[in-house]
């Protein structure tokens, strides 16, 4: 169950991380200007989604090991 758990919360963080970035990218692509507040949004979002990416990361190499 906590494997199941890792997986999703990993799966989440991965696609806010891509989405975010994804959205910074295309606006850059286009020029298009941000609103201020919606740029540190999603850099709050993304602070917090990185983290949990790299420990979900940490902690499913160790499930993988101990199997």
């Amino acid at each position: 169950m906590e494997k199941k758990k890792t997986r999703l919360i990993w799966g989440i963080s991965l696609i806010v991380v891509s989405v975010n970035s994804l959205i910074l990218n295309i606006a850059n692509i286009i020029s298009f200007e941000l609103p201020f507040v919606l740029r540190i949004i999603l850099f709050v979002i993304s602070a917090i989604a990185i983290p949990v990416l790299i420990v979900t990361s940490v902690k499913l190499n160790i499930c993988k090991r101990k199997d």
